[in-house]
This record gives C-alpha cells, structure tokens and sequence, in this order.
C-alpha cells in the first residue's frame, strides 16, 4: 500500500515491556462530510485517499497472536491522546472495536456472510435450493475444473470483472491505475491467489482469494456469464473452491460483505462489519449530532 499510494501520516506503536505487540496504520487526510470539514486519521490507510478504494475489511490493529483486545484498547488510546486530528475513520472493522470509541457514529453496518467447514461436503449444509441450483450448473457445465493459476492471470481476471461492473454503469475494483498496481504487488509477492474456472481448458471466469489464520476470503471474482440463466458460474465455483480449501484443512470461506444472494445461498453463518466515525465530542461535532438528530 505505501508503495503504490504514498506515504501514511502515522503509524501508531504499541509495546509491551519494551518488546513491539502491535501497529496501527493511519492516513490522514482534510474531509469534507455533510457539514463540517475536519482534518481526520484513517485506520489502515493512507493519506492519498485513492486507497479506500481497496476496501479493507476486518480491519483493525496488527497484533501478535492472543493480544488483539489489548492491543486495540492501547492503540485507541494513543490515537485519541494525539492532538492532531478531529475525526478518526474506521473502515470495515468489527463493532466491539468501534464501541470502544467514546464519541462515535455509525456510517455503514453490512452482514459478512460465511461458511464454517464442517465434516460433511460443503454442499450438503447449503439449502435444497441452492443444492439444486448448483449440482444443476455442474451438469450443465459437463463439469467444471478448478485450479491455482500464477499472477499473470490477474489481467483476465481485471478485464472479466471490469466488463460485467461497466455493463451496470460502475467502473469495478480495478479500474483505478494504483489499485490495479496494489494488487499486482500483492500477487506478485505471493499474499493472495488467483482460481481459474474452466470446462475442457475453456475459460469460464477467475476467484481473486485471500488465505489467511485457516480462513479463505473471497475478494473479486471475474466470469463469462452464459446466456443459459440456469448456469451459474459463480454459485459453482465458489463451492469448488470452497471443496479445495476444506480439502486443505482451513476452518472456513468468508464472502466478506454485502448482502448479494449467492453470498446468502453458500454461507452458515454471518458477521457484522462497521464503518464508523469517531470525534473528540467538540462543540461543532456536538451541534452536528443534533442537527442530525
């Protein structure tokens, strides 16, 4: 991230003992909001706000294993003693970290459905529906093969995902230069995967996924879709992948956040995530709060 967007104001240290347990990064930027223009941190970004763009999930602290409560207090706290912002942004994290804000205020709040691998077929926990629907796209497909493919693929995956987001008017996740750069970067390195989807070496469509402490996140996903409404590409590979990771012994498949329906038809289970706006409870913050009100 800072090598393709820039430079990040800050970077918040916690130590315990002497000994670094956590760091937080943040970006701060002047934003203009409803009423008020208020110079802000964002946490896990940085202050060219291109990088929003990348929507970070899960969001929070880094922590050493088994500290993440500590270290979240510890980092708010020393973000809140700084003097050098109004607004403190905090993209896609978990409620409990926004709670612990004490001026606060919720801009956005999306279910994060997600499977839990359990030691039956991935298949067989999903609704009869959407066992229907999916065993139905495997036959007409004739099949479908599943398979990690290296970096290089990531341009089929861009043009496939940009096409089918520019036929609904928006312009996709890639479609920012240093996005598109990022996430090169980061395949380049080995810190995601990229899963081509084929029928007898014909390309049907790619997953963009993350691995990480035995959970698989899907990101992006690119696909032809088929004129045959019946073929769902993405409900079947999905479940492929989802088949491959319990195969790999990870605990589970995230779909991050949204409500689309195949992310409904394949999970168990769902989290919350938050996008909120802590403030220092300033006279203006207060007046804006009762105007709101």
């Amino acid at each position: 991230m800072l090598a393709e967007f820039g430079p990040a104001s800050l970077l918040a240290e916690i130590r315990q003992g002497g000994t670094l347990v956590g760091l937080g990064l943040l970006g701060r930027r002047a934003r203009r909001w409803d009423m008020l223009r208020s110079p802000s941190l964002h946490l896990g970004e940085v202050d060219d706000g291109a990088s929003a763009a990348l929507t970070t999930e899960y969001n929070g602290f880094l922590s050493v294993r088994g500290l993440e409560p500590e270290i979240s207090r510890a980092g708010l706290a020393a973000i809140s003693a700084f003097g050098g912002w109004r607004e403190l942004v905090l993209p896609g994290v978990a409620p409990h970290l926004a709670a612990q804000c004490a001026s606060v205020r919720l801009t956005r709040k999306h279910l994060a459905p997600f499977a839990v691998f359990g030691p039956v077929d991935p298949l067989d926990g999903l609704s009869r529906n959407s066992r229907h629907q999916i065993r139905r796209s495997l036959k007409l497909y004739q099949g479908m093969d599943l398979e990690p493919v290296s970096p290089e693929w990531f341009e089929r995956l861009a043009e496939l995902h940009g096409a089918y987001w520019r036929g609904r008017g928006q312009p996709g996740a890639f479609a920012h230069p240093k996005v598109a750069a990022f996430h090169r970067r980061l395949l380049a390195a080995g810190d995601a995967e990229l899963l081509r989807l084929s029928h007898g070496g014909e390309e049907i469509g790619y997953l963009y996924n993350f691995v990480h402490d035995g959970w698989a996140y899907a990101y992006q996903s690119g696909f032809h879709y088929d004129p045959d409404p019946r073929r769902k590409p993405g409900l079947a590979g999905h479940l492929l992948a989802m088949r491959s990771y319990r195969a790999q012994g990870l605990r589970g498949y995230r779909f991050l956040a949204g409500d689309s329906r195949y992310k409904s038809s394949l999970a168990t289970e769902k989290d919350t995530l938050v996008w909120a706006i802590a403030d220092r409870g300033d006279p203006l913050h207060r007046l804006e709060r009762w105007l709101r009100s």
